[in-house]
């Protein structure tokens, strides 16, 4: 059976960061909106993102 993930990280430069890893997707979009809106101190809005990884 094939499991899917989605994964929301910071890469932004030569920066990149593996921030959380959620099971439901549309928690992956709330928590991504959530983080864009207060980001970590130093971090822009712009460089967090999400994607869907297969676990085989």
């Amino acid at each position: 059976m094939e499991k899917l993930i989605t994964v929301v990280y910071y890469q932004q430069g030569s920066t990149f960061r593996l921030i959380k890893a959620f099971s439901s997707p549309t928690r992956a979009e709330e928590y991504l909106r959530m983080i864009q809106h207060a980001p970590f101190p130093g971090e822009q809005p712009s460089g967090y993102q999400q994607t869907v990884l297969h676990l085989n």
